[in-house]
């Protein structure tokens, strides 16, 4: 199976600093080479400690993401960020205080890769990038177990997502291009962007007749996306919507060290290349491709909407039987080379489902 793997450790800058990443466990604890059981120990430590201090209202959160040694002589330094991909859009982020973001959950409820909600352990923020099932639908559960935790969404849509979950509105962070919330540990900014490929039909005097839900149509109304800026200075876009052509300038003045990254079947291969040259991330984490797989194979008589003709010959093949594989691995690859044309020094990174990974700087001794 094709996929694409960074070497640990690989080199992102230069003079033997280096924004790395490193694979982690199943648990937030980071596990990485023979420092496995004393970090997961100090970790332990440090998370009480920051619980601690949250209570205290710090201004200075605690790191719980501590320095690590790891293989080859690298060592990753304290700080950085904690990653994992549930499914289609939903991820999980562990910030160096230690406190959790999720990111459009879709969980027990998904049709890939579910992920249970039992086994979320904390939600200190919430993201939501538009109110279309398939990324909202988890959202109460979340709110049941957790309680009080800021959810941001747009402020066209806030009133239907609150409504057609019964959320609580004291939660609600509404947000508008150029919305920026300042935390202790985190600064959040909103931007707009354009989700209007997705109705079939396009007008809503049909559409509403042809979903069952509110939330279909006002998906397709407003996406946003979020710029992450943890308190040591690493910053994470998690973007969404369609690749056109405004994208590409509406984040030319950011430089984010990751770009998480919407690959719809309707992606355009050339503007997400410019998009990804114009931005110059050192890594893009592509996600939502695994929704095209599920699409084509649960519900074949979708794939003339959501795919051209074009792309139906480079990446659905039938078996013997006439039914309809999507290769996901081509399709990420047919992505990736287009960055790598357009863009040398970024670097895609395709990571597995419910997969811990740790980015950040480390350091190495270099070779005389």
């Amino acid at each position: 199976m094709f996929k694409f793997k960074l070497k640990r450790a690989a080199a992102l800058m230069c003079a033997g600093i280096m924004f790395c990443l490193a694979g982690c466990g199943n648990s937030t604890s980071v596990q990485q080479s023979s420092a496995a059981e004393e970090t997961k120990a100090d970790s332990s430590e440090n998370e009480t400690a920051t619980t601690q201090a949250a209570a205290e209202n710090s201004a200075e959160p605690t790191v719980v993401l501590p320095s690590v040694a790891g293989e080859n002589g690298v060592t990753m330094l304290n700080g950085g960020i904690q990653l994992r991909w549930f499914n289609n859009a939903g991820f999980e982020m562990v910030l160096p205080s230690g406190k959790h973001i999720i990111v459009d959950p879709y969980l027990d409820s998904a049709n890939v890769e579910p992920f249970p909600v039992e086994d979320i352990e904390r939600c200190d923020y919430l993201l939501v990038s538009h109110v279309h099932v398939d990324h909202v639908a988890d959202i109460r559960a979340l709110e049941d177990k957790f309680g009080r935790f800021p959810i941001f969404v747009g402020q066209s849509t806030a009133d239907v997502l609150f409504q057609e979950y019964d959320l609580d509105l004291r939660n609600m962070y509404i947000c508008d291009d150029g919305f920026q919330y300042k935390f202790d540990d985190v600064t959040i900014t909103a931007f707009t962007g354009r989700h209007t490929e997705a109705p079939n039909p396009t007008r809503r005097s049909e559409s509403v007749k042809a979903d069952s839900t509110n939330t279909g149509w006002w998906g397709n109304f407003e996406v946003m996306s979020y710029l992450i800026e943890a308190s040591d200075g690493t910053e994470v876009l998690i973007w969404a919507g369609m690749t056109t052509e405004d994208q590409k300038y509406k984040y030319e003045d950011l430089r984010p060290d990751i770009a998480i990254m919407h690959l719809s079947p309707k992606s355009d291969a050339a503007i997400f290349a410019d998009m990804v040259a114009a931005w110059n991330p050192k890594l893009v984490i592509p996600h939502h491709y695994d929704a095209i797989k599920a699409g084509v194979e649960q519900n074949p008589d979708q794939i003339d909407r959501n795919l051209t003709k074009e792309k139906q010959e480079m990446f659905i093949t039938y078996d013997e039987n006439n039914v309809a594989h999507f290769d996901e691995d081509a399709y990420v690859k047919y992505f990736n080379d287009a960055i790598v044309a357009a863009c040398p020094t970024a670097q895609m990174l395709r990571i597995d489902h419910h997969k811990w990974y740790r980015f950040g700087f480390s350091y190495a001794e270099m070779a005389e």
